[in-house]
């Protein structure tokens, strides 16, 4: 069976997820943009509640993967904070405006974050190369890589998935990520052989306020403002059965 790691924004979604038999949960900020690296007191408190093991997003903004040196500094503080909340995994990711893994900017990251266990993100499903890419990866010593097969969902990307499954010979772990859920994981593990998955298996719920008017904080409708994103337990539960 794969290991399975859920992509988490907010701390109600962590305590849900140590309720399961899960591997890993990703902490990131702004799951709608893709995610961003969460703030000091999200991760520490997420830490502190967590029994399982937290992989942190290290992005500093939403947007592309091109980054100027001072977004890199931030990266780079970022992992020095992850690591002093006793964070062993991290996810990372830069591209070049060509569309190849900015190999330079992965190496700064990485003897900063020496002896962590590496994740690149989905920033790989943009490369022009994806075999190229991979072989990169393996050489800057990197543990998985989160793709969907360079398609839209995972489960479309299922033919790249397999060939990258293949071509990584066990010297990096290929983790598909991106709409999975309990209608096609059980394909995409039987035709990928994938060792590891990715998923948020999230919906809304109403917030508890009692009152609401028209103001909207930032999102294009007021309504918004009336509900959370979170883990849902029973999508995550229905995967995990589908599993097995």
């Amino acid at each position: 069976m794969p290991k399975i790691e859920v992509c988490v924004d907010n701390l109600e979604s962590v305590i849900t997820a140590n309720q399961f038999p899960i591997d890993r949960i990703e902490l990131c900020s702004a799951l709608s943009v893709g995610g961003i690296t969460p703030n000091y007191g999200l991760l520490k408190q997420a830490v502190a509640i967590s029994k399982i093991p937290i992989a942190v997003m290290i992005r500093p903004r939403a947007g592309d993967f091109i980054f100027s040196e001072y977004e890199v500094q931030a990266m780079l503080s970022d992992i020095e904070m992850a690591q002093n909340c006793g964070i062993t995994n991290i996810v990372i990711g830069a591209l070049t405006p060509l569309a190849q893994i900015d190999i330079q900017t992965i190496k700064r990251l990485l003897i900063v974050a020496k002896g962590m266990k590496i994740t690149f993100h989905r920033a790989f499903d943009l490369c022009t190369d994806p075999f190229l890419a991979l072989s990169q990866l393996i050489n800057l010593g990197c543990d998985r890589v989160l793709t969907s097969g360079q398609a839209k969902t995972a489960f479309e990307g299922i033919p790249l998935l397999q060939q990258l499954v293949d071509k990584s010979q066990n010297q990096i772990q290929i983790m598909a990520g991106c709409g999975i859920n309990s209608e096609n994981v059980t394909e995409i593990i039987k035709c990928t052989q994938v060792p590891q998955i990715h998923f948020s298996a999230k919906s809304e719920r109403l917030s508890e306020m009692k009152q609401f008017n028209q103001v909207s904080m930032g999102n294009d409708e007021a309504e918004q403002e009336q509900k959370l994103t979170v883990l849902d337990d029973q999508k995550l539960s229905t995967i995990l059965h589908r599993i097995g």
